[in-house]
């Protein structure tokens, strides 16, 4: 299982800070989060960075059950 962390508004629109999920890549991840929370965390997931482990992730990275993977939304302020 690997640890997916919701970031500010996609802690919001998830309704929790993380949760413990199956997957392999990063895509089959985010492709978790969106089917259970539907088109708003979809648009948040368009919007935002994927990081593994604190590094850019891409779609097709391997992750295990060790594995860190955030979604960090756009920021704004000063």
């Amino acid at each position: 299982m690997v640890t997916l962390l919701f970031l500010g508004p996609a802690r919001s629109v998830a309704g929790v800070g993380s949760l413990e999920i199956p997957a392999t890549t990063v895509d089959q991840a985010i492709g978790f989060a969106i089917s259970q929370y539907g088109s708003e965390m979809e648009a948040m997931v368009k919007s935002s960075r994927i990081w593994l482990n604190g590094d850019e992730a891409s779609p097709h990275d391997v992750v295990t059950e060790s594995d860190e993977l955030a979604i960090v939304p756009p920021s704004s302020g000063g």
